[in-house]
Formats: structure tokens, sequence, C-alpha cells
């Protein structure tokens, strides 16, 4: 499917039939920003907002993160709709006027900590750096397949799916490896689709415990199981590169349901050390 490309034309055409008068409206970060300012009424405080807005809805997880918030959300994009629902990877007009910012930032971050920024070897650095740190923060929408569990009712349980992220206090690697068991109710999910889960919450600056509830949260939501599990071990360059400068493997997990009985929590934990 070949990409959307999006002008600024179309944006604020499609801002007319949603704008109100005299409301506010706070973006999403990040692409719902740019969606909040082009509305001329844009709020700074999510709570002074009458309306959430965000440039596309296609899986829902990231406007979900915000439901709590009690407000209406719109979207420029709405993969829901019909005459949206046919695009490929949508390109917004802001997307590209960003890129050569980010290359600027990255190549002001170079002139602080090198004597010699425009040598050689840091001539295509900024566009290198820019490019990567897009790639590690970009979540990559799926959609969680799910089947009907047919009377299976015992534990399942994928172990050592690889994941690499940024923490959101040094923006420095953190990776190892997740360990995902539930035991369904009626739906039992793809096992690659576990695998997209833990890539999807692994793009982003995060903290791994803030990472570790996402996973668990999300599947919860998505399969309703009798119980889910989450582990998460992983090292930490923050750790390892400076402050202390020891190397170690942090543990943490989620446990919902079922998995909070000692018998569940035991079975999980030996399945893991098993496989």
């Amino acid at each position: 499917m070949a990409d959307y490309h999006m002008g600024w034309d179309e944006v604020y055409s499609r801002l007319e039939s949603m704008v109100e008068p005299g409301k506010r409206y706070w973006g999403i970060p990040r692409g719902g920003q740019y969606v909040a300012a082009a509305t001329g009424q844009a709020a700074t405080d999510i709570g002074d907002a009458d309306y959430i807005i965000d440039d596309i809805y296609d899986s829902g997880a990231t406007s979900g993160k915000y439901a709590h918030h009690g407000k209406p959300v719109l979207f420029l994009i709405d993969k829901r709709k019909a005459e949206d629902k046919g695009k490929g990877w949508v390109k917004f007009p802001w997307e590209q006027e960003s890129v050569q910012d980010f290359e600027d930032d990255v190549r002001r971050i170079i002139q602080r900590i090198d004597s010699d920024p425009n040598r050689e070897g840091l001539r295509e650095t900024p566009r290198r750096v820019a490019k990567a740190l897009t790639e590690l923060t970009t979540q990559e929408p799926f959609t969680p397949t799910v089947f009907d569990a047919s009377g299976y009712d015992q534990m399942i349980v994928e172990s050592r799916i690889p994941f690499y992220s940024l923490c959101e206090h040094h923006m420095l690697p953190f990776f190892g490896d997740a360990h995902i068991g539930y035991i369904p109710d009626k739906k039992i999910i793809g096992v690659s689709k576990l695998i997209r889960c833990v890539s999807f919450y692994s793009h982003g600056l995060h903290t791994q415990e803030y990472l570790t509830g996402n996973i668990a949260d999300y599947l919860e939501e998505a399969l309703r199981p009798v119980g889910i599990g989450v582990i998460l071990t992983a090292r930490h360059l923050c750790q390892e590169m400076r402050g202390v400068k020891s190397r170690g493997e942090m543990s943490t997990s989620a446990l919902l349901g079922a998995f909070r009985s000692p018998e569940a929590k035991e079975e999980f934990l030996n399945l893991c050390k098993k496989n």
C-alpha cells in the first residue's frame, strides 16, 4: 500500500469541519501538538482543554493512554472511518519540516562535546543520529490478532523476547528479555503479536517499570484473560557507563489476576526458567 502524503491545504480543510470557535485543543505528543497548533486554539495544559486532538487514529494504543482524562478525542486521520481506512502510511507536512530541525539540534550537541565538529567523521553524524533516534522512539502500530481459545484454559508462556529501549532519565539504552504468560478466558493471541507488543512499547523513552506495566495493561485489555504475567530482565547502560559504572541485571514484573496467586506465580516462573 502506497504512502499517503498530506499537504497543509488538506490539514486546514479537515480542521474546518472539526474545530469549534472558542474551544481549546490539547495535542497528544508529538503529532497531535502540530494539529493543535494548526487549530489556532491550542491549550498548553490538558486540564484547560475542551478536546484532546491527535494526528491519526490507527491502533488506538496512543490515544487510549489519555482516555482517563474524560475529554473527547479528535483525529485528523481516523482509520476507523471509511474515507480514511484505505490510506497507507500517512506522511504529514510537519514531519519533513522537523527532520532538518532535528539534525540541527544534534549538530549543536556535537558542537558542545567535540572540539572539531566539522571533521569528516562527524559531517553526517547529525543525520544518522536523528534517523536512529527517530527509529528507536517511533512506535509501529500493530493489530492484535486474537482467536477463540476453544476451551483451552491452561497457562501459555512466551519467553526470552529480546527488546531494546531508551531510559527516560539519561536517554541511554537498556535492553534484555521479556517473558510473557497468560491464562486465557475466551481469547488467545497470535504468538508473533506478543513480540510486536513488546517491540511497540519498548520504542520510546521509558523506565523499565513503566514499560513492564504498559505491556501487561495492553494485553489485559486486548485479551481479558484469567490472569497475566510480564517479567522484564535488562541491563542498563546508564548504570554501566556512568554513575556507579557497575554491570548488573534488573528484573521487573507485572502480575495481574490469577497470576497473583502463589501457584500460578510459581508455574510461570518455572516455565520461564525452563525455556
